[in-house]
């Protein structure tokens, strides 16, 4: 009686281990497949990076997980008008046109990010964005 009883028990635990199991593996398949789609949404969004020392920059970047960096391409950046101080005139400047000459990508350090807006695909911002890269 007891050799059944053993063999009950190894069953039973047999059937819960593949219960888990198949919600393990269901939980990643639909992890894996957010993380897809967002990634595919994403990507060719444009998108406002904040930085902790003041600094905003726009470009694209799809977020790795894990990695303490992302790479931030098709970079633009606010430049102010310092030729006359009475009038706050902002300018958005290209990255690849600053004087050291630099490529169309930036890496930062995630941890130098406070916050990351999508910006819409229909705004004036990003139509001109667009017209900018396209040049």
């Amino acid at each position: 009686m007891k050799i059944f009883r053993i063999i009950k028990n190894f069953f039973v635990i047999l059937a819960e281990t593949a219960i888990i199991k198949k919600f393990l593996i269901g939980l990643v398949t639909i992890l894996v497949i957010w993380y897809l789609f967002s990634t595919i949404i994403s990507f060719g969004a444009w998108k406002a990076v904040f930085l902790e020392n003041g600094q905003v920059f726009f470009g694209k970047f799809v977020d790795v997980p894990f990695s303490q960096t992302i790479t931030l391409r098709e970079v633009f950046y606010i430049q102010d008008d310092k030729s006359n101080p009475a009038t706050t005139t902002f300018q958005v400047a290209r990255i690849i046109n600053d004087v050291q000459g630099p490529t169309d990508k930036m890496v930062i350090t995630k941890d130098k990010i406070l916050y990351f807006e999508i910006l819409r695909s229909t705004s004036p911002f990003v139509k001109g964005l667009n017209q900018e890269v396209a040049r």
